[in-house]
């Protein structure tokens, strides 16, 4: 499936800080996945959840965000999806 124009298909990761009150500070790297990857991962779902990818493509930003809003359950399984997906690919 062709991605839509402006995507570059790639997760970023990028360093955060977490501290505690002593102002000790810890690097933590934190995978950020883009929608459009999380929406891919669906892709290889069932049925349904095919379905869904392919409606967050459809969608505009609002109703994107309506899907996202209905099914939480689905983005947070298939972002672990996208991160076992790209995990396999560096090994």
């Amino acid at each position: 499936m062709a991605r839509p124009v402006g995507t570059s298909g790639h997760h970023t990761s990028r360093t955060i800080f977490s501290g505690d009150r002593t102002g000790k500070r810890e690097a933590v790297t934190v995978d950020e996945f883009t929608d459009y990857e999380i929406a891919e991962a669906m892709l290889t779902g069932g049925s349904f959840v095919y379905c869904l990818g392919r409606a967050w493509y459809s969608a505009d930003e609002s109703n994107r965000a309506r899907l996202k809003a209905a099914f939480p359950e689905y983005w947070e399984r298939y972002t672990e999806v996208a991160r076992q997906s790209t995990a396999k690919a560096k090994a």
